[in-house]
């Protein structure tokens, strides 16, 4: 994944692609941050941030975990354009075990009410805080979520492609962040 440089400004939408294997033709890409109720930005210091992302799923796979815990390292933590920012998404796992037998909606009346959830089975989400991804065998691709990460982060579908931008990253500074976001390029020298 390559990130837009703090001098290359473009006039469309803010946007992150993560293609998603095995669909046709345009991948769906991330857009428009809404800002998703709890969230917050941690500020430790001018230069670190931290945006504690808490997860609820019944997917307890270690390998999925593992998966999902790897895809917000490499897709988001290690993109120029977060590392720049001193901006890191910190992934909170909580495991709530399913029963089987129970339907996807029963599943998800057993998670809190304004948890984020990452589940599976779905065929509709029910709101911007529910994601489903496919079955885990095989495991879904880390570039597919990545997507339901930036999802759970509040960026919605678009049909416009691009790649991780500084102006995402603004973008979740100002969603999140008590202070907006100066890119270190526009900082005065």
């Amino acid at each position: 994944m390559r990130s837009t440089p703090c001098n290359q400004r473009r006039t469309l939408l803010p946007v992150l692609l993560l293609a998603l294997t095995g669909l046709a033709g345009a991948a769906p890409a991330l857009a428009a941050l809404q800002p998703m109720p709890g969230l917050v930005m941690h500020s430790d210091s001018p230069s670190r941030h931290r945006i504690e992302l808490v997860v609820y799923t019944d997917i307890g796979e270690p390998a999925f975990l593992a998966a999902l815990r790897q895809s917000v390292e490499t897709h988001w933590n290690q993109a120029p354009a977060m590392l720049a920012a001193g901006l890191r998404i910190e992934l909170s796992i909580t495991y709530v075990p399913a029963d089987p037998q129970s339907t996807p909606q029963d599943r998800l009346a057993q998670f809190p009410e304004d948890a984020l959830v990452l589940t599976t089975g779905l065929r509709s989400m029910p709101s911007r805080r529910v994601r489903s991804v496919p079955p885990v065998e095989p495991l879904p691709s880390g570039e597919m979520l990545a997507l339901e990460i930036g999802h759970l982060l509040g960026f919605n579908e678009s049909t416009e492609s691009g790649e991780v931008s500084e102006e995402m990253v603004r973008d979740l500074f100002n969603a999140y962040g008590s202070e907006p976001y100066v890119c270190p390029c526009d900082a005065p020298e």
